[in-house]
């Protein structure tokens, strides 16, 4: 049971049923690919049996980490994943760990054997904190099993504990969440949009979409700023290069890539997904929005993907009214004027 005040929880009452016993070749009778010891040190885990499990481990060869509660002599052999104050009780400021100490610190960067892992990025809103640690020590673990170095496992379990602390009632964060933190620009384009609502049940998603030949101008930064004000999530699709030269045959359009990393750089932009039809139509039923935004030289009978929706809406008269027609053209004029000259 929890009690909250300000989206944030403020108390907490837990049940618990008390587990029986553990032994290590129960543990380990699942062929585990990584294995988190966690236990709080309630009793269902004896030193014993964590030291049985960790030379297990290691004869096997399978990442193992320890989310330490005890002493650390009891974890001698695996990981060791503490907080800061953990690391000055037992271990002293910037100390190492035969197989790596993995220190957190709050919305800091975390410490590997006392050497910074990266510079993180600026500070997110923090809603809910309660099990930040669990989720940061669960994806060092999957990030170990998956063939990651400790330092490269690290930062991923930071930008996963960075997503989780900004949702409420400590939902998980998903892959493509923990992908666009850890990269900002480049994470937020998605191969799979269908989990963009799976991800977010809740929100009022907003989609528009277009070839953006040489990514954005003026006037396309003033309709994607308008398009998130509807919403509280902007999807943009974004014609491939095939369908682009498909739909707008004999214009000039930079590469998918460079268009995708134009429009993935505003910060009004929460996900660019590519599409290879012509109409984006599978792509708007795969990610179900609650809102499509067109231009004004669209009406909203000739939106395609507007019988997906239940609300589509005509942005205003831009201030900024050249096209990339004008302005690719301005360009070409230009080259030919320095060439000549």
């Amino acid at each position: 049971m929890r009690f909250v005040a300000d989206g944030k929880i403020v108390f907490r009452v837990d049940e618990e049923r008390r587990l029986p016993p553990m032994d290590a070749k129960s543990v380990l009778a699942y062929s585990p690919d990584a294995i988190l010891i966690s236990d709080y040190d309630k009793g269902s885990l004896s030193e014993e049996t964590i030291a049985a499990i960790i030379d297990e481990c290691r004869r096997r060869k399978i990442p193992v980490v320890s989310d330490a509660k005890r002493r650390p002599q009891v974890y001698a052999g695996s990981v060791l994943k503490c907080n800061a104050d953990y690391e000055s009780r037992f271990l002293g400021r910037g100390a190492k760990f035969a197989f790596g100490a993995v220190v957190t610190r709050g919305p800091e960067a975390p410490t590997v054997n006392g050497e910074l892992v990266y510079a993180a990025p600026s500070r997110t809103p923090c809603r809910n904190h309660v099990g930040a640690g669990d989720c940061f020590a669960a994806h060092l673990t999957l990030a170990l099993a998956h063939g990651f170095s400790l330092v490269e496992a690290a930062a991923i379990a930071h930008s996963a504990g960075r997503v989780y602390v900004q949702h409420e009632h400590n939902r998980a964060p998903w892959p493509h969440e923990v992908r666009r933190d850890f990269d900002q620009v480049g994470g937020k384009v998605i191969a799979q949009p269908n989990v963009l609502r799976l991800a977010n049940p809740m929100a009022k998603i907003v989609w528009t979409n277009g070839v953006f030949r040489i990514g954005a101008h003026a006037g396309h930064a003033w309709l994607l700023n308008w398009a998130r004000q509807q919403g509280d999530v902007l999807v943009i699709g974004v014609n491939d290069d095939a369908s682009a030269a498909r739909v707008r045959p004999g214009d000039f359009v930079l590469p998918l890539e460079e268009r995708c990393h134009i429009l993935a750089s505003m910060e009004c932009v929460d996900w660019v997904v590519p599409f290879s039809e012509d109409r984006p139509d599978a792509a708007i039923a795969a990610v179900r929005p609650n809102v499509l935004v067109k231009g004004q030289d669209y009406e909203a009978a000739d939106v395609h993907g507007a019988h997906w929706v239940h609300d589509v809406r005509i942005a205003p008269q831009s201030p900024f009214p050249r096209h990339a027609t004008e302005l690719v053209a301005s360009i070409h004029g230009v080259r030919r004027s320095v060439t000549s000259g």
